[in-house]
């Protein structure tokens, strides 16, 4: 009978081949014989499923040997991290001598591992989780280099408040951007205290004009610092801003005052009726008319209403194509028309390169303002004139 013929395992070639694959071990890992005093390290490489090699098998027994040969890797994750010389890891080779049939176990003994290196599990995750976090700091940091303003425009009752109101809440909530409402009438009520009524805002009340153009620069000057020092990404100036002379003054003062800063003008109409007495009832809890009497806060408010009016002029295209705008945004009575308009080309093509695109968030903002904003809006305004509707039967 002849006697069993050793296994022979050939080196693993290096070469780029298909039939082969690099041995990569974890940096953190030390190579040992299953007599030594971590056999869990053996495990590991006694278990690697992955190692192609030629129609030879591998045993791990100590008295069946083979031949493997450790390829270093500097493509793996440890490249993350200062390398392991390999000069500093003492390594077991198990060999076989295909003409004697004898197996030898050569180790080749070097230098001890630098403590340094020796790194537990908790301090690889350690300094993993912080390469990451820097990573994913400065991907933040490039993504939020871009500013906004965002400029209303609407009658008083319109719903750009609102809307305001709800954009900021969906972009703070779900983008990487902080947004913030300025408002002028807030601005107003802290420097003009003697408010009294709607004559207040009568066209040919001179200095009431005056005053009104000083605030909304004063609001414009508040929102452009905060961009500036970071403070905010997007920042919406919550003005009327229905006339061309305020529109042009407030577009001339943010391209000279924050010339890398986009701007985007949201232009919120009503002229549906409903909708129109819904807003304005809404108006009676406003801060101008604390402690005063419901009815007589609603008339006063409609007459202001009207004064706006004889001044207001529409957004038209002409005006629209001398402004070095990104976009203009129209909603009118509460999402029955919701259309982007003039939209530079880098603006939008933006969206291809940027998931977090300026484009982008108003796109999907739109898309949640009908599913969400609009239905509770007019699931409101519904609510309100069935209530109305009982209080008059009853009485």
């Amino acid at each position: 009978m002849n006697p069993p013929k050793e296994s022979i395992v050939k080196p693993i070639d290096t070469s780029t081949s298909a039939n082969h694959k690099k041995v990569i071990f974890d940096l953190f890992d030390f190579l040992t014989t299953p007599n030594s005093a971590t056999p869990t390290s053996y495990s590991k490489l006694k278990h690697l499923e992955s190692i192609e090699m030629n129609s030879h098998n591998i045993s791990t027994s100590p008295t069946t040997s083979s031949s493997m040969k450790i390829i270093d890797s500097t493509s793996s994750i440890n490249s993350l991290f200062d390398p392991i010389p390999s000069s500093n890891l003492s390594t077991n080779v198990i060999s076989t001598n295909p003409q004697t049939a004898a197996t030898t176990a050569t180790t080749a003994t070097t230098s001890p591992i630098n403590s340094k290196s020796n790194l537990r599990d908790l301090e690889f995750s350690s300094i993993l989780n912080q390469k990451l976090l820097q990573e994913q700091q400065h991907r933040h940091e490039q993504e939020v280099s871009q500013s906004l303003i965002i400029m209303l425009v609407g009658l008083p009752a319109s719903g750009k408040s609102t809307v305001a109101k709800q954009f900021k809440q969906f972009v703070n909530t779900n983008t990487i951007y902080k947004t913030e409402i300025y408002n002028a009438g807030n601005i107003r009520r802290i420097n003009h205290s003697n408010f009294d009524d709607s004559d207040y805002f009568n066209p040919n009340n001179i200095q009431g004009k005056l005053d009104r153009e000083l605030f909304a620069d004063i609001t414009l000057t508040n929102l452009i610092t905060d961009l500036t020092s970071g403070t905010t990404q997007i920042g919406i100036l919550d003005a009327t801003n229905t006339t061309l002379a305020r529109r042009q003054r407030m577009i001339s003062q943010m391209n000279v005052r924050a010339p890398n800063t986009r701007i985007i003008i949201l232009d919120v109409q009503c002229f549906d009726a409903k909708l129109l007495n819904f807003n304005i009832n809404g108006k009676a809890h406003n801060s101008d008319y604390r402690d005063k009497d419901y009815n007589e806060a609603i008339s006063d408010f409609k007459k202001r209403t009207e004064h706006y009016y004889q001044v207001y002029e529409p957004i038209c295209t002409e005006e629209l194509s001398a402004y070095p705008i990104d976009m203009y945004v129209k909603i009118v009575n509460a999402g029955e028309t919701f259309e982007f308009l003039n939209v530079k080309d880098e603006f939008e093509s933006e969206t291809e390169t940027e998931p977090t695109s300026l484009f982008k968030i108003f796109n999907d903002f739109k898309a949640h303002y009908f599913t969400c904003e609009r239905t509770r809006y007019i699931e409101a305004v519904n609510a309100f004139y069935h209530k109305e509707k009982m209080n008059n039967e009853y009485y």
